[in-house]
Parts: structure tokens; C-alpha cells; sequence
């Protein structure tokens, strides 16, 4: 069944278009794009707002970056030293998660967030805090399912292992 749409000003385009889909996916169109086009919203306006971002893709690079710095820093840097510096960036990451994105940002901050996540992770497991990296390690997972990204996912494997 197709959704219903309720645009409350005009009840009768609303109930034209609520009924539409009764009188089939011709109707159901014609009469959507009627509506679109009498509040001033065409196709232009649908592809404006899906684009609309309050992050924008250099943000997303830096953040990017930020994670390969962090994580090549792992290697000779102590967990008590790199562990705040990963949760200011986690929590910086969240924010801008919170604000509105567009779906290619929202993916890269997901991965971002999955990345830090498991060096969060992977650090607290080298100071022997088991139960906090779980939750980390959790999270890391959770965000590789949610974005496809096997490679995380792997390292969530091997890392809890």
C-alpha cells in the first residue's frame, strides 16, 4: 500500500491524494505532483533539501584525517595520552550527527565514528579496562552494520577475539 499523504491546508487536494491510491498509481502521481507544484514544491525543491547540510564535505575530510592521525599515532603514543584525544573527537563526531547531513556525510561520519570507537576500543583494552572497551568495541560494530563497512566490522571481530 502506498503511504498516505496529509497536507492539512488543502483538505480536498488532501483527500484527492489520500484516495489516489484507490484509483491508481496514474491518479496517485498526477494528482502528488499537483499538490507538489501548488505549494511551490517541485522536483528542484525535493533535490535542494536532500543536498541541504550543516556539515560540509571539508568537515567530513578533517574528521577523516583526524582518525588516520589518531590512528597512526596508536602505535607510539600511551593510552592515557590518546584516549582523551579520541573521545573529544567521538563526541565531536556525534554532535555533527546530530546535525543535519546529507546521506553521504552521514555515512562518512558513521564510519569515522566507527573507527574511533574501536580505538577507543583497542586502547582501553591495553590498560585492561575489558568492560569499558566492550561497550566501545559494541558501538564499532553497531556502526559497521549500519554502513556496510566489512573492514571495521573485521577489526571488531579480531579485536574482540
Amino acid at each position: 500500500m502506498l503511504p498516505v499523504w496529509r497536507y492539512t491546508a488543502n483538505s480536498q487536494a488532501t483527500a484527492n491524494l489520500t484516495h489516489g491510491r484507490h484509483a491508481g498509481m496514474s491518479d496517485f502521481g498526477t494528482e502528488l505532483a499537483r499538490l507538489m507544484a501548488a505549494r511551490g514544491l517541485g522536483v528542484r525543491e525535493l533535490a535542494r533539501r536532500a543536498e541541504a547540510s550543516d556539515v560540509g564535505n571539508g568537515t567530513c575530510e578533517w574528521l577523516e584525517l583526524a582518525v588516520d592521525d589518531l590512528a597512526t599515532a596508536y602505535p607510539r603514543s600511551a593510552p592515557g595520552d590518546l584516549l582523551p584525544r579520541i573521545r573529544t573527537h567521538l563526541a565531536y563526531t556525534t554532535r555533527l550527527l546530530d546535525s543535519r547531513t546529507t546521506l553521504g556525510q552521514r555515512q562518512r561520519l558513521m564510519v569515522s565514528g566507527g573507527w574511533l570507537s574501536l580505538l577507543a576500543a583497542t586502547l582501553l583494552i591495553d590498560q585492561h579496562r575489558d568492560h569499558a572497551a566492550s561497550a566501545y568495541l559494541r558501538t564499532a560494530m553497531q556502526l559497521a552494520r549500519e554502513t556496510g563497512h566489512t573492514e571495521i566490522a573485521a577489526w571488531c571481530a579480531e579485536t574482540r577475539a
